[in-house]
């Protein structure tokens, strides 16, 4: 359901990566030339990828049901919130590896708009009071296919990626006048273990051999299973339920980090000696069918 409703940022995303797929396909540093002047091997701007550890913090902007504020639909009632992340990748290919994410986010409650779900699970009547309220968290730790794409000194990467978070309910207590009695209405707060999925798509600006700085663009997927306990009492009356609560917990995040390039200037160098040969061997081979 969340796929479909996101489907066209997908297809972009998708897009995108396929497009940088053909692009680091070719070589960076060689320009072999034939005997009649014919280029066998075309330059390009991408370079040899490396594995790095980063630290990045943003904004988490609550997308579809978790910023919904109908109480009788699946409302998350979240504000744009704070989010940090450990980021990360391993290179096994040229541009091709896996990335890793362990992140965090905070959102609060729109209180104003929550004051709609108190008064849904009440009879008619007038309602005055006020919020002690905490936030929605959740902790993600996530890994798949990352790819980037190096130049000189911008980098492009993008990631896929699958894994696990742990998100809590917010605790909120309401406190007040119910026609003209004192109420207290809380709703517990529960956590949940549930899949998540994390796609990005990072802008990176080197500003030393092995430090850069990096923008990345996000979005996060995850629809937990709460209980949602909630109890009500006022001077003449209690009411208390306990339910189920399937409730998505996505958002859009924007995030500013910090990336260390791991490994060594001498197997750098030795990357892309080993991938020179590769391509001028693959040349080779194809003038040699020609020749036939």
């Amino acid at each position: 359901m969340y796929l479909k409703k996101n489907r066209h940022s997908l297809f972009l995303f998708l897009l995108i990566l396929g497009f940088s797929l053909n692009l680091s396909a070719q070589d960076d540093l060689d320009v072999d030339v034939d005997e009649d002047g014919r280029v066998l091997l075309a330059p390009s701007v991408v370079d040899i990828s490396e594995s790095y550890i980063g630290f990045s913090i943003g904004m988490s902007l609550p997308s579809e049901n978790f910023s919904n504020t109908l109480p009788y639909e699946e409302s998350g009632f979240a504000k744009a919130g704070l989010k940090a992340s450990l980021d990360g990748s391993f290179i096994f290919f040229r541009n091709l590896g896996l990335g890793y994410t362990f992140g965090f986010s905070k959102n609060k409650v729109d209180e104003q708009a929550y004051l709609q779900k108190v008064n849904y699970h009440l009879p008619d009547g007038s309602l005055v009071g006020s919020f002690d309220n905490k936030s929605w968290l959740s902790t993600t730790l996530a890994i798949g296919p990352y790819m980037s794409l190096p130049e000189k000194n911008f980098m492009f990467d993008f990631g896929f990626l699958f894994g696990l978070t742990y998100a809590v309910t917010p605790e909120i207590v309401y406190t007040g006048m119910f026609n003209n009695q004192n109420m207290e209405t809380r709703f517990r707060r529960d956590g949940a273990i549930t899949p998540a999925m994390n796609i990005f798509v990072g802008v990176n600006r080197h500003f030393s051999k092995d430090f850069r700085a990096y923008l990345k663009a996000e979005m996060f997927f995850a629809r937990p299973l709460f209980k949602e306990i909630t109890e009500i009492e006022g001077e003449t009356f209690q009411i208390n339920s306990v339910d189920e609560l399937k409730q998505s917990v996505g958002y859009i995040g924007i995030s500013l980090g910090i990336a260390y390039e791991l490994g060594s200037d001498k197997q750098l160098a030795n990357k892309r000696k080993t991938y020179r040969k590769k391509f001028r061997r693959m040349n080779w081979l194809i003038k040699k069918g020609k020749d036939k």
